[in-house]
């Protein structure tokens, strides 16, 4: 499931060109998302196990995306991969003979 950055935090971070405060008044603190992100990345988890991608074209910049839901990306060949992501360190066990 996809997280959302929130719309409603407080406004605190570094004052950008042109930002105004609640009273219309500016320039204000505005916080961006890469400062949020920088201040929440804990809260983040990546997603692990078998993951189903699609290559998709978003503001004209091709990239893999996890999809939840198959679609007919799916019908087209290379579009779409099946994909099993583990946490850093961890290691499959070996077989034992």
């Amino acid at each position: 499931m996809v997280k959302q950055v929130p719309r409603d935090r407080p406004l605190r971070g570094k004052q950008l060109p042109g930002g105004y405060n609640a009273e219309g008044e500016g320039p204000g603190l505005v916080e961006t998302n890469v400062m949020y992100l920088n201040a929440h990345a804990e809260e983040w988890k990546p997603p692990t196990g078998d993951l189903h991608l699609h290559l998709m074209c978003v503001n004209s910049r091709v990239r893999w995306q996890v999809a939840e839901l198959g679609s007919l990306v799916c019908k087209v060949p290379g579009r779409c991969h099946l994909v099993t992501v583990r946490k850093r360190g961890a290691r499959p066990a070996l077989p034992v003979d």
